[in-house]
């Protein structure tokens, strides 16, 4: 059985100032946003029909989940942060 661990980081774990205006995508997101931002589109659809039962979500809808989830894998990087409760839909952060 994995641990899990709330989410008890500062804010700019979640999303830096400059995160919206960036556009960002990369192999090591630093931030829940980036790591949102860099998920393939096919992953996006599945999360958002199994999590929210919708076709689609936005990225703030998703990170509102993840505050309200509170649970990640482990406090060191590479951090599993969960979508879900049953942290079947999982983004990394490092």
């Amino acid at each position: 059985m994995t641990m899990a661990f709330d989410l008890g980081f500062s804010p700019e774990f979640f999303m830096s100032p400059y995160d919206d205006h960036m556009g960002w995508r990369g192999q090591k997101p630093t931030t829940v946003y980036q790591a949102l931002m860099s998920m393939p589109a096919l992953q996006w659809r599945r999360m958002a029909r199994e999590v929210f039962n919708e076709e689609d979500v936005d990225v703030y809808t998703v990170l509102e989940k993840i505050r309200e989830t509170n649970t990640c894998n482990q406090l060191h990087a590479p951090i599993s942060v969960y979508i879900d409760e049953d942290g079947y839909h999982t983004v990394d952060v490092y």
